[in-house]
């Protein structure tokens, strides 16, 4: 078996704004991403999905539309194999009509033949950080599916918006080393408390604190990998009030 580098990369898509924004997925060709993950994904059709897509050479996997999770591969440097996994963590409220803080909480998964063989991609969406209990819930479901087959064994991706906050918590940590999975470090936020619905809470907490607002930024964003190799990450902006990931992992040996 040859080595490969395979680009994998993660957004969450402001509900569906990125894919409504004019070139919104131009970022991720600049990136060379083969597969990637996207998440809140509502508010569109599948026709303008597979078509901003297909604008930046990439073909739709599965788009788990309950939860807003989207696949997406490359198809010059990786092929589905069999159904598409979903994982529900927590199924939709009541109020699912009128709030996307009320859809279903989940993860969905594919495989994938590479050059350098197989690999499973997921993209995950947690509840946010402040119902701690729902979303630690949560954290504990995903432990135990990771922990079941398919997706205990083989080179695995996991990306996905956490919703923890700042960093991952041990809830999170125990799930990682469970799934025998390592964290991809990144050096600067995926998330920016300027501009946010809780900046007004951050400006009282920092001038109490006598902090500077951007240290209440977080890393929401996560990439986790199992039996490869990473090189490279990268922490980018897009049309998205979360930034965009890219890593790149080396495949084979």
């Amino acid at each position: 078996m040859t080595s490969t580098t395979l680009t994998v990369a993660t957004a969450n898509t402001c509900t569906g704004d990125l894919l409504r924004t004019p070139g919104g997925l131009e970022p991720f060709r600049a990136t060379g991403a083969g597969l990637v993950g996207l998440q809140e994904v509502f508010g569109v059709t599948e026709g303008q999905l597979r078509a901003a897509l297909g604008d930046v050479g990439l073909e739709l996997t599965h788009w788990h539309a309950p939860a807003g999770l989207v696949l997406a591969h490359d198809p010059r440097v990786a092929t589905p194999i069999g159904e598409p996994l979903v994982t529900t963590l927590k199924a939709a409220g009541p109020l699912l009509r009128v709030s996307d803080h009320w859809h279903e909480r989940g993860m969905v998964s594919a495989a994938f033949e590479t050059e350098a063989g197989p690999l499973t991609l997921s993209t995950a969406h947690l509840i946010v950080f402040a119902r701690a209990h729902a979303r630690t819930k949560q954290v504990r479901a995903l432990r135990a599916a990771l922990q079941r087959e398919p997706l205990s064994r083989g080179p695995h991706v996991l990306t996905g918006d956490m919703n923890h906050y700042p960093r991952p918590a041990a809830a999170d940590r125990a799930m990682h080393e469970a799934g025998g999975l390592t964290h991809v470090p990144l050096h600067e936020p995926t998330w920016r408390i300027s501009g946010s619905k809780h900046e007004w809470m951050a400006r009282l907490a920092a001038a109490a604190t006598r902090r500077d607002l951007a240290s209440f930024d977080a890393q929401l964003d996560v990439v986790l990998y199992r039996d490869l190799r990473l090189l490279d990450s990268a922490v980018f902006d897009i049309a998205s009030d979360h930034r965009a990931v890219a890593c790149d992992f080396e495949l084979g040996s």
